[in-house]
């Protein structure tokens, strides 16, 4: 039996940087995603929720709502340039 991850399946985008109000705004790769979505880097760490798709259709950003336990600013700027897979 085979065991699903997260590179099985296409990434929703690439963290750009976190927001100001301390979300992640992510590049979309162009795939629809769902509000909604859970999201986790490729080494399985879960990096939240799709809240929003914002911008032009044809190159659309994704805001990614942090996890409650969610680690300190420093540590999302280490995300920066982290592709994400849904969950």
């Amino acid at each position: 039996m085979s065991t699903h991850t997260t590179r099985d399946l296409p990434p929703v985008g690439t963290v750009l940087r976190p927001a100001p109000d301390g979300d992640l705004l992510v590049e979309s790769d162009g795939e629809p995603v769902e509000p909604g979505t859970r999201c986790e880097t490729d080494s399985g760490r879960i990096a939240g929720t799709v809240e929003d798709v914002i911008g032009p259709v044809d190159q659309p950003f994704l805001v990614v709502s942090l996890p409650g336990d969610a680690e300190g600013a420093s540590d999302l700027e280490e995300l920066a340039g982290t592709r994400l897979y849904p969950r």
